[in-house]
């Protein structure tokens, strides 16, 4: 597609690492732990988090017991001494609500979101050292325009954001440069617009943009920007149809797509996509599961995807059942693993190289009592299960 052209060299990675052959599948692992949290983060839901093979890290999300959705509040839990260390506020952002995140090697960068004096959104950039537990505000300009429940992507070289909401639309396109430590202005197609809600991701020198609302109307086309080139192309979406806020995981090799559809009788569960032969195979439901929505994914490095929570949208039934899709079958197999956490919806779910895998928060529903926050962390070891 001509007349959307700008070159960027850099190239988008992902670590990977073969897993240890002595760690057991996890559909042999025996027992979840609960821990203990601090108060400040024991009852949260739409947290940010991720991990790693030496910590956990969770920040921000909806508090159970404060008095409103902005939050700013940060945390890290080290594996080895099995402490909590909370993060320095000092030059961080206020609390706020609905901002893109994403981590880049020791950096967790945050951009946007709501504060609230500022309900239509922030072009405000944040990065947070892990290491050394320090926030630093970076430049902005106003030729970014402000907004909330955007996407992100982002490598060593380049932050990129993209959609989300704001005052105006389309909102535009834009990348932070960090060796010039400035934004540029990215131009789309006219056909991708600005878009909420979509799926954006990235690999080597692609980033791959699909589904979403535009405007009122949920999407299914797709587009890959090419890095290297500067050039848009469409992506033939065969299988998935328009999708909504769909989980994904894009491994060495495949972008898994889940969820997200519009019309549960008639469109696929998901779909996964070679991204190199750019080929798309269906992913089957799980039993029992069409109408279904508000999950969590992750990946257990060179074995599947790991669902858990969710609801049920006609029944209203909360899923505390945990299921894994293998990549060596292309199906679901349920787990059966003791003292599993609740599901729950917008729970956090992370997973490390070391196939550790780590929930907390989300909204959980028990009969007779309604609805609740999911309390402390929960941490399914692999090291820990024989």
């Amino acid at each position: 597609m001509t007349g959307h052209r700008v070159k960027i060299f850099f190239t988008f990675l992902l670590i990977f690492s073969f897993g240890c052959t002595t760690l057991p599948p996890i559909q042999d692992r025996k027992a979840w732990k609960k821990l203990d949290a601090p108060e400040e983060i024991s009852h949260l839901a739409h947290a940010s988090c991720f991990a790693d093979t030496e910590n956990f890290y969770v920040f921000s999300g909806i508090d159970e017991n404060s008095e409103g959705p902005f939050n700013n509040i940060g945390y890290t839990y080290n594996l080895l001494t099995h402490t909590w260390k909370k993060w320095s506020d000092e030059s961080g952002p206020p609390p706020i609500q609905n901002f893109t995140s994403i981590r880049v090697g020791d950096d967790y960068f945050v951009f946007g979101g709501q504060e609230e004096a500022k309900r239509d959104g922030t072009n405000k950039f944040y990065s947070f050292s892990l290491k050394q537990n320090r926030w630093t505000q970076l430049p902005s300009t106003n030729l970014v325009d402000e907004r909330w429940r955007a996407s992100s992507v982002a490598s060593k070289d380049v932050f990129l954001v993209y959609g989300g909401k704001g005052s105006k639309e389309p909102l535009n396109t834009a990348f932070f440069d960090f060796s010039q430590q400035t934004w540029k202005i990215l131009a789309t197609p006219p056909e991708l617009g600005s878009r909420v809600s979509a799926l954006v991701t990235a690999k080597d020198n692609k980033v791959i943009i699909l589904g979403g609302f535009n405007g009122p109307t949920p999407q299914d086309s797709a587009f890959a920007f090419d890095l290297n080139s500067g050039d848009w192309t469409k992506i033939t979406n065969s299988i998935l149809g328009e999708r909504v806020n769909p989980k994904f995981i894009t491994t060495d090799s495949h972008l898994y797509i889940i969820g997200g559809a519009t019309h549960f009788d008639e469109q696929v569960f998901g779909a996964r996509f070679d991204l190199k032969k750019e080929e798309w195979n269906e992913i089957p439901h799980i039993k029992n599961f069409l109408d279904f929505k508000g999950f969590e994914l992750a990946n257990i490095e060179g074995e599947g995807l790991l669902l858990w929570g969710g609801r049920h949208t006609k029944s209203n039934k909360y899923n505390d059942k945990l299921h894994i899709f293998r990549f060596d079958t292309n199906d679901w197999t349920e787990l059966n693993i003791a003292n599993s956490p609740p599901g729950t919806v917008g729970g956090c779910l992370a997973s490390n190289l070391s196939k550790d895998v780590f929930a907390i928060g989300g909204i959980k529903y028990d009969q007779g009592k309604g609805l609740s926050h999911l309390s402390d962390l929960w941490i399914l070891s692999a090291e820990e299960n024989p």
